[in-house]
């Protein structure tokens, strides 16, 4: 009985706040697999010590190098997908958390985080 492929799973749940409209074509619940592209050697070798050392016929370079292009894979996928969901959310995640834009000091985080930079540059 032949074994189906193996494929890293990955899947994701966000809770974007209420006021975000979904990007085109996503959903906040995904689910990806991305297959792990083995090829499979023969199994012309009688070798018990030999035949241990195989997964599903493949030598664990094969192994690895096809998770390697998964994981690949799987990061570009997700990487764009998030920051879609990212450019969505916009600001509206900082009023989810209550901060609103301003430090605790009642300033504006980025004036504070500019005065910062200036006063690195003057040393």
């Amino acid at each position: 009985m032949a074994m189906p492929p193996p494929t890293l799973s990955i899947s994701y749940t966000l809770f974007p706040p209420s006021s975000t409209s979904p990007p085109t074509g996503l959903s906040s619940t995904t689910t990806h697999e991305f297959p792990l592209e083995i090829s499979l050697v023969s199994s012309e070798s009688t070798s018990a010590e030999t035949d241990s050392h195989r997964n599903n016929n493949s030598t664990a370079e094969e192994h690895y190098a096809a998770l390697r292009e998964a994981l690949s894979n799987a990061r570009e996928t997700l990487g764009y997908e998030l920051t879609q969901w990212r450019d969505a959310v916009g600001d509206g995640e900082k009023e989810k958390d209550g901060r609103g834009g301003e430090d605790k000091n009642g300033g504006d985080e980025d004036q504070v985080d500019e005065e910062v930079e200036e006063d690195v540059e003057e040393e």
